[in-house]
């Protein structure tokens, strides 16, 4: 703002006549507080001009944090996937474990019996097959020279020969399933072991399972949470903007009124020196 020069007043001669002081100082004053008005319309739209550049920081680090958000939340929902097929899974191998168990103890506890009736069985078929083989032997070796005798006795050595085959026969299956139930014990025993193993594993399994969720789950508070510290910041932005806005339209309402106020003075000047 330019202040009005200061007019020098005349007689009708031309002559000088003493200023007014007071007319001149309040002209000086107007267009002083003119100036100090310019000043802060211009600080008014330097602080919208902040404000608009807050605004789109503002908004930018909202749109990262909300990406952000959504990236851990779309994690979340897959490793709680991942889990779910994890659970399902421990379940299945629980499920045949428990099959094995119950399987690796039945034999445990019938091989014993199986064994013992086996051992029952083979001592009287053990001497009964060697006493029938020893009788067919004899019958083979007493043949009577007599024609119809050795007939009846070669019939009689084949009846023998065949019990003692029958009776063979018995002791070595007496013989087979008790060396099999032995076996059976042994394996049993072995499988107990390694179910005994693979029950550890599966319930270290589950034990981590248990852990890997009670951590998705604390991630899953941790990003709602976050989710709902920025819901109520979405607006912030538009409401920066919105008052840089009413900052530059109260800058540019306080430079028209200065600009009208400015040319009034000047036109009350140049009135005042064309009246003198």
């Amino acid at each position: 703002i330019e202040a009005p020069p200061i007019a020098q007043p005349v007689d009708g001669d031309g002559q000088p006549l003493p200023p007014e002081a007071g007319n001149e100082a309040m002209v000086q004053s107007v267009a002083a507080q003119l100036q100090v008005s310019r000043e802060a319309a211009f600080a008014l739209r330097r602080k919208a001009k902040q404000q608009r550049a807050n605004a789109i920081l503002l908004r930018g680090n909202l749109a990262l944090a909300d990406q952000h958000i959504a990236e851990a939340e779309a994690g979340l929902t897959t490793s709680h996937g991942h889990m779910e097929v994890r659970r399902e899974s421990l379940a299945e191998a629980d499920n045949a474990h428990a099959v094995s168990e119950q399987k690796a103890q039945t034999v445990a506890s019938d091989a014993p019996g199986i064994e013992a009736e086996a051992g029952e069985a083979e001592s009287e078929s053990g001497p009964i097959a060697s006493e029938s083989s020893d009788s067919a032997a004899q019958a083979q070796a007493n043949t009577p020279a007599d024609p119809e005798g050795a007939e009846k006795s070669g019939e009689t050595s084949g009846q023998m020969s065949s019990v003692a085959g029958d009776s063979a026969s018995m002791d070595q299956a007496s013989s087979a399933t008790k060396a099999r139930a032995i076996q059976l014990q042994a394996d049993a025993a072995q499988a107990q072991a390694g179910n005994a193993q693979a029950r550890a594993s599966i319930e270290g399994a589950k034990g981590s399972a248990d852990q890997i969720d009670t951590a998705l789950t604390e991630m899953d508070g941790q990003t709602a949470q976050a989710r709902g510290e920025l819901e109520p910041l979405t607006g912030t932005p538009d409401a920066a903007e919105a008052e840089a806005q009413r900052l530059d339209d109260a800058a540019a309402s306080a430079d028209a009124r200065v600009d009208t106020m400015a040319r009034d003075l000047h036109d009350v000047q140049s009135r005042f020196v064309a009246d003198m």
